[in-house]
């Protein structure tokens, strides 16, 4: 009772760590498990159990079962194992909007002993994003579900890590960042400690680039890690243009409020010298 406590201990942090994840949810589809005809009610606790884990854990959606079992009986063959064939992945498509299946499938050993293999598989790569395994030994239903939640909960764990972050298209910045240009250029316009920059701005065109600056999410703490620089550009009136470069200092944060807080404050006591350099690329 003492090794199941700490099971369930730690299926319960899990759900916690997963509240942090992005609001965009991850949806999941349960696959009905395979086995012997023996092990038909095993598998059904199995089932059951899964999607218990999934409907629990905040960060996660599961796509009904109805659905599932419709689209499994329309567009994949007949089945002789319950986990994932390579045969299997043009099929994958048919599940619009799902993220994850997990496919698993019951064996009994010949002292009795349940094998159960779980794996989630990615519906857009037809990769296994993650899979686990556990044997079950002197099998009862409450020794099954309690496996199936710890198993579910390093699956979960490995979708998290593989779940894909935001896919910026090329020449648009993160959506962390939008607005964040213009912030910046405020910045600068209402800078007043350059006389020559003070009483000429008004004919400058100033552009802030943000392209170079890069944002890694972290789907199970989300969280971003931001790199990279930001280009300053200006052009006075006869069409000259210069540049200056801000490198950032690597950071973590969380939210655009807070990771867009964090460059203006590395931007701030650069400024002074941004001026001075973009107006020396302008003599």
């Amino acid at each position: 009772m003492f090794k199941l406590a700490n099971k369930l201990k730690a299926f319960a942090l899990l759900v916690t760590l997963c509240s942090c994840l992005s609001a965009q949810d991850i949806k999941v589809a349960v696959v009905q498990p395979g086995g012997s005809e023996g092990l038909l009610e095993e598998r059904n606790l199995v089932r059951d159990q899964l999607a218990t884990a999934i409907t629990g854990t905040k960060g996660f959606q599961l796509f009904d079962r109805v659905n599932t079992d419709k689209i499994m009986i329309e567009h994949f063959d007949v089945r002789t194992t319950g986990l994932f064939g390579p045969n299997e992945a043009r099929a994958l498509g048919s599940f619009k909007g799902v993220d994850y299946l997990i496919f698993s499938e019951l064996s009994m050993l010949q002292d009795g002993a349940i094998r159960i293999v779980i794996q989630g598989v990615n519906v857009e790569t037809a990769h296994i994003a993650g899979s686990e395994n556990r044997l079950v030994s002197n099998p009862t239903s409450e020794l099954i579900m309690y496996a199936t939640r710890d198993l579910m909960s390093g699956l979960l764990k490995k979708l998290i890590e593989n779940a894909p972050g935001t896919v910026v298209p090329p020449g648009q910045v993160h959506p962390l960042l939008v607005g964040l240009d213009n912030e910046i250029r405020r910045l600068l316009i209402n800078n007043r400690s350059n006389p020559k920059w003070n009483s000429n701005k008004t004919s400058y065109e100033l552009e802030v680039d943000l392209l170079e600056v890069n944002v890694e999410e972290n789907r199970q703490y989300r969280t971003s890690r931001v790199t990279g620089r930001i280009t300053f550009i200006v052009t006075d009136a006869t069409g000259k243009s210069a540049t200056a470069e801000l490198d950032l200092v690597a950071f973590t944060e969380m939210g655009k409020e807070l990771v867009q807080k964090k460059i203006r404050e590395q931007v701030q006591p650069k400024i002074n010298n941004i001026i001075k350099d973009l107006l020396d690329g302008l003599m």
